[in-house]
């Protein structure tokens, strides 16, 4: 499967997020023009992050891939990625799962590096992955805009508040 990267943005004037597709351009080239028409970049906190992990295990019934950190602790990953394995056997665990992240979502932390979710929608796969700079990585294929659509608004349902 291909992917596309895409670059959320804050919209200037600060009235929404916006998912802008990184052409093959250098990244930081891309990023730096987009700051130059008055986008500013924004950060997805853990709190953020694990509210959009429980929105698309919730409403979409994805698959949790992986949760990746900031640092590199060889054993809280391993403990993750058994609980991880144990929602994916069964889904009755991702409550247990939430609340061994919950500490992660105090006082609007960057601990949760990347999170990657797996399901499909009208017969096709859909792959998300959601960086804790805004990176989204997807899968190509036609429902992949309106998937991100719904990644960017549960995003935006927690910054709005903020600005």
């Amino acid at each position: 499967m291909n992917f596309s990267q895409y670059k959320l943005l804050m919209t200037s004037g600060n009235t929404g997020i916006e998912a802008m597709e990184i052409d093959r351009t250098d990244y930081y080239s891309f990023v730096r023009a987009k700051i130059d028409e008055g986008h500013s970049q924004i950060i997805i906190s853990s709190s953020i992050m694990l509210h959009v992990l429980r929105k698309m295990f919730v409403e979409k019934k994805a698959k949790i891939v992986s949760i990746d950190f900031i640092e590199d602790d060889t054993d809280y990953l391993n403990q993750m990625n058994n609980l991880i394995a144990s929602v994916n056997k069964d889904r009755d665990y991702f409550y247990d799962l939430m609340e061994e992240l919950s500490f992660l979502a105090e006082q609007e932390s960057v601990e949760i590096k990347n999170i990657r979710i797996k399901y499909r929608k009208n017969e096709k796969p859909i792959d998300l992955s959601l960086s804790v700079n805004g990176l989204i990585k997807a899968g190509e294929n036609e429902n992949i805009g309106g998937e991100i659509s719904f990644m960017v608004d549960s995003i935006w349902e927690n910054v709005k508040d903020w600005i």
